[in-house]
């Protein structure tokens, strides 16, 4: 498995087209054009977009085969926390990715924002500003021109802009109710602790318990990938539903118990307050 796509290696034994040597080595369920069109199948390091590609006899094509290949991803009107005319901040479910990943360039948050920008005469190729997990939920913001993008990516790499993130772990008898931790992180398959690593720095404030854990306000005051989940883990209790920091079970849909809930933008001389209004509620909601 690679993320949520199932990875398959195929060499071909003559020459042959993609499309005629996949549709011979994979499941016969599989729809072999949606392959292609989610452009899923790789040869030397590129994605084969032309199912006529010759491959030649030997080389050896991965393919990612994933559930959502031949779909499109489209935002809902439900799903824009806030828009003018230089920032576009969307509401991203858990399930789908922020971004293009290996095995479908088609359905993901940062192509349905494209789509609906195309939509309304915007033809810049909009680009994200941060980035969630795969079933990490909550707000992610989009640059809607050049200049928002420089003033948007300066201000993160400024650590400027404010993030506020709800977390629900695993309960505890007796639940820690502040704590900051400052490491360093690296990351080898997963986040881990390492001397020669980049600080990280995380604030974790107690704000209630539910039915099916402790709820959190955290704070980062840097972006290491995977912060959050690893100091949960590490230095509180895990994340509901993080089998990879030491959950104990998994949740249905796999969902994380985490949620984007908010940022604090400097912008046109005012702080921007950006919240998802319904993130406590998605977080009471997350069941085994």
């Amino acid at each position: 498995m690679y993320g949520n796509a199932k990875k398959y290696f195929i060499t071909a034994k003559n020459d042959v087209s993609a499309k005629e040597l996949l549709t011979a080595n994979l499941p016969a369920s599989k729809n072999i054009d949606d392959i292609f069109f989610a452009e899923g199948a790789w040869l030397n390091k590129a994605r084969v977009t032309d199912p006529n590609h010759k491959v030649i006899s030997g080389e050896t094509m991965l393919v990612y085969d994933c559930h959502t290949q031949g779909k499109e991803y489209d935002i809902q009107k439900s799903d824009i926390v806030f828009e003018d005319e230089n920032i576009l901040v969307l509401y991203k479910p858990y399930g789908i990715t922020s971004v293009a990943d290996r095995s479908n360039t088609k359905y993901n948050l940062t192509y349905g924002a494209r789509k609906y920008q195309k939509s309304i005469g915007n033809t810049f190729h909009i680009a994200t500003i941060n980035r969630l997990d795969f079933m990490v939920q909550g707000l992610v913001v989009f640059a809607k021109n050049r200049e928002a993008e420089k003033m948007m990516f300066t201000l993160m790499q400024e650590r400027k802009v404010g993030k506020v993130y709800l977390a629900l772990t695993e309960p505890q008898k007796n639940p820690i109710k502040c704590f900051r931790a400052k490491d360093k992180i690296g990351f080898i398959r997963k986040a881990v602790e390492d001397e020669n690593g980049r600080a990280a720095h995380s604030l974790f404030i107690y704000k209630n318990s539910c039915e099916t854990g402790d709820i959190y306000s955290v704070i980062t005051f840097t972006g290491r990938r995977h912060q959050i989940r690893f100091h949960a883990g590490k230095y509180i209790s895990p994340l509901i539903g993080d089998g990879f920091y030491g959950a104990r079970k998994k949740t249905i849909n796999q969902v994380i118990g985490l949620v984007a809930y908010g940022y604090n933008i400097p912008y046109k001389g005012k702080i921007l307050r950006l919240r998802f209004d319904d993130a406590l509620d998605r977080l009471q909601e997350i069941r085994y």
